[in-house]
Formats: C-alpha cells, structure tokens, sequence
C-alpha cells in the first residue's frame, strides 16, 4: 500500500473515532486498513503534516502505543506538547467539515 492510499484509508477512521477522544493502538488501525503494523507511521505522518499545515486539531493524537498509552516518537509535541489538550481540541472540531484530503 503506498503512503497516500495508506493516509486516505486511515484518516476517515481517526475522524470517526474523534467523537469521544477514542483512542486506537497502531497495532489495531493497521489491522483495520490491512497492512502490518510497522509501515502505519508513514501514513499518519502524511496526515499529521496535513494537520499542521492547515491549523488543524492533531488528528493522529487518537493513535497510541499498546505499552505507554501514548502517541510514538513521530508524533510532534511540538505541534501539541499538552496531549489532553489535543484530545479535547481533536473531539470538539468537526470533522464531519472536512473530506478526506488524500
């Protein structure tokens, strides 16, 4: 699966789970888009750009490690350095606005 088609298919399913701050581990996004779990980064980084260059809520935020219960090591802190925060932020936008941009 190439990088774009990976963020097309995640990016609808973090908007979904936004309502209520729902996290999901990376093991499980990339079952839900049918790829092995390592790769999933690429696109959530493609995504978390796209956030950042268009002021929008950390949308990948919602992504979590099984081990620490918190965003990996390509999650940029300094994008959103207050992980709450950037929860509540993610749950109030509407993503429902916004098509899917990949």
């Amino acid at each position: 699966m190439k990088v774009k088609e990976m963020a097309y298919a995640i990016w609808p399913i973090l908007a979904e789970r936004a309502t209520g701050q729902r996290r999901i581990f990376y093991s499980d996004l990339a079952d839900m888009i049918g790829i092995h779990p390592r790769p999933v980064y690429m696109g959530l980084d493609l995504i978390q750009t796209h956030c950042i260059d268009h002021n929008m809520p950390p949308l990948t935020v919602l992504v979590v490690s099984k081990d620490t219960g918190k965003p990996g090591a390509g999650f940029n802190r300094n994008y959103c350095p207050d992980l709450n925060q950037g929860l509540r932020e993610v749950s109030n936008y509407n993503w429902d606005q916004e098509e899917n941009p990949f």
